[in-house]
């Protein structure tokens, strides 16, 4: 919709991780001048419309809990003999022996949060 308004927009994904679990997840970037890249998490601001303190934080912010891994959509990857698990983003991963492809539907993996605690800057 921003691209259809003459406004830059992109895709951006990586995780969401907070100190209970890890999740691989998505959001969107627009360009506004002086400011430049602005994001908006449509999961998290929407699923908050009733709390508009959220919903507007979600607009032009994100918290601390991301990691970007993703910056652009469709990327070239190294070379696989088999079609891709996933060919957007890859976010979890792929697995391949010689002989085919292995989708994730044939294997589990588990995301561990470890360990989760603020961490004091000293200047």
């Amino acid at each position: 919709m921003c691209r259809i308004a003459g406004i830059p927009a992109r895709w951006q994904s990586g995780w969401y991780i907070n100190k209970y679990f890890a999740s691989p997840h998505d959001w969107a970037l627009f360009y506004i001048e002086p400011y430049g890249w602005l994001p908006a998490n449509l999961s998290f601001g929407g699923a908050r419309r009733n709390i508009p303190k959220f919903k507007e934080f979600y607009f032009v912010n994100l918290n601390g809990f991301r990691m970007v891994a993703n910056n652009n959509f469709m990327e070239p990857f190294p070379g696989k003999k088999f079609w891709r698990s996933d060919p957007y983003d890859n976010q979890v991963g792929e697995l391949e022996t010689e002989i085919e492809n292995i989708y994730s539907d044939k294997y589990n993996y588990n995301i561990e949060v470890i360990n989760f605690e603020e961490v004091e800057i000293n200047e």
